[in-house]
């Protein structure tokens, strides 16, 4: 009879913790994505579902990504119905859903009432238009998920540290948006280009003759929203990466704000190499490497695209230490997962 009655108040203590703890049980891969258009690949799959449980573990936000199979003649309605109680597993309503239509060629965010303060419309039709879109249009759905992800994560720890949404200092060109998070958004997915464009700005934009001012220049190509992949400032083999790759007003705008606070930084060079390194507190700020070439230093973005990447709160990891630029790094340690200790 003991062991009955035992066996009984276990079984109610598993689901009690179960309820007050709603984000500890297993989470399948359609809590977080539903292609039901078949458009993302296995491994695109993959990254974002792992990306996704790691933003509701570590950051309390459901994120899930719905693309449609059918056209959805009311995609405001069709996400209000769909989200039900997405965010339910943080406890409370932070959840945060990417409705995409191929067919009807148009997508909506909608985002849980616990997070409206954070995220408020102006944000959410920014990030859509000015961010998600041009992804869109150049086929990178999966690449354009996680960017517009990004700047949510940017906007949350900003939250995070006590700095309110400002729209006049974090969103430029507030004219064009005469809509909030809740208008259609047009999405014409896999119609165009990668965003290629010539400038008259090649001869402005040349090497220079120390990584810092190399540096500054590039400061200039994004207050400028330049998106001309061979700008002479940048090396052989990252013009060739920038001409595949999307780039968007939203990245460079919020790129320039953040180099703009970054704190003091530390030069390296050695050889024909060079680096800019951040603080280890200044985690969101990665480092810059750089090549001199016959002309000046040159920003090496490809060998930055395979040795850095940025995890799901927006902090930086180095993938392997198989690269020229370790030299940078030499009074530092990295531990298992690639992020950098220091050692003095």
């Amino acid at each position: 009879m003991f062991r009955l009655h035992f066996w009984n108040l276990l079984r109610i203590v598993l689901l009690l913790l179960l309820l007050i703890l709603p984000g500890c049980y297993q989470n399948n891969e359609s809590d977080f994505l539903e292609d039901q258009q078949k458009l993302l690949n296995q491994r695109e799959r993959q990254h974002l579902v792992g990306f996704n449980q790691a933003l509701l573990r570590d950051l309390d936000i459901h994120f899930k990504l719905i693309i449609s199979d059918h056209e959805l003649v009311d995609i405001d309605r069709e996400a209000a119905r769909i989200f039900g109680d997405l965010g339910k597993k943080t406890g409370g309503a932070k959840g945060l859903l990417f409705l995409v239509d191929p067919i009807g060629k148009q997508v909506r965010i909608e985002v849980g009432y616990d997070l409206e303060g954070v995220f408020p419309d102006i944000f959410v039709g920014y990030i859509e238009r000015r961010q998600m879109i041009p992804f869109l249009s150049a086929g990178k759905v999966a690449a354009g998920i996680e960017a517009a992800t990004e700047l949510f994560i940017t906007r949350l720890e900003k939250d995070k540290e006590g700095e309110s949404f400002s729209a006049e200092q974090e969103l430029p060109d507030l004219a064009y948006f005469s809509g909030g998070g809740g208008a259609k958004i047009k999405a014409d997915i896999g119609t165009g280009p990668v965003h290629k464009e010539k400038s008259e700005y090649r001869e402005l934009f040349q090497p220079q003759d120390t990584p810092e001012a190399t540096l500054q220049h590039y400061l200039k190509v994004l207050h400028l929203h330049i998106k001309d992949p061979e700008l002479p400032l940048f090396t052989p083999a990252t013009r060739t990466f920038f001409a595949n790759w999307v780039v968007t007003d939203a990245q460079q705008e919020n790129e320039y704000r953040s180099l703009q606070e970054a704190q003091p930084h530390e030069t390296f060079t050695s050889g024909t190499f060079g680096i800019i390194r951040y603080p280890i507190s200044a985690r969101a700020h990665s480092p810059f490497f750089f090549q001199h070439g016959e002309n000046g230093w040159m920003l090496d973005f490809a060998t930055m695209s395979r040795v850095l990447q940025m995890n799901h709160k927006n902090m930086w990891r180095m993938r392997t230490t198989d690269h020229p630029y370790m030299f940078g790094f030499a009074d530092w340690t990295f531990d298992k997962n690639g992020f950098p200790v220091s050692t003095r």
